[in-house]
């Protein structure tokens, strides 16, 4: 099946808003793919949802223990330095590494899809992915 890591861009976007990365979001509950994940992305996830969205505590725990359900978590450790001065963007990129991701789908312009490859993982954007997995 083919490996999926998702930004916490795409899964904030995919949970709050329709479009794209809401698709995506449930094609991964839909287990079309096989989700890749960290627990520092779902931190940030959480994080972010409670913080910047004022989502509930509540549905917020919920997502990510339904995250959690459908996903292969991976530790980076911090071993990947690509990106100079992020450290967010670095250990997402090393998740899909070692999880062995194809694809990572993102919406960060800045830095992580300027690389368009790191080892074998692609990095895309949501609609890209979109063409890809139909």
């Amino acid at each position: 099946m083919l490996k999926v890591c998702l930004d916490t861009n795409i899964l904030i976007s995919g949970v709050l808003f329709a479009g794209k990365p809401a698709e995506i979001v449930s094609l991964a509950f839909n287990k079309k793919f096989e989700l890749i994940l960290s627990q520092i992305i779902l931190n940030e996830l959480e994080k972010n949802l409670l913080h910047k969205f004022d989502y509930s505590y509540r549905n917020t725990k919920k997502l990510v223990n339904r995250l959690l359900q459908i996903s292969d978590l991976y530790e980076p450790t911090g071993q990947v330095n690509v990106i100079v001065g992020n450290r967010g963007d670095n250990l997402v990129l090393e998740t899909a590494v070692i999880g062995g991701a194809k694809y990572l789908v993102t919406g960060d312009h800045k830095d992580l899809l300027p690389l368009k490859f790191y080892r074998n993982v692609r990095i895309i954007e949501a609609w890209y992915f979109l063409e890809v997995i139909k």
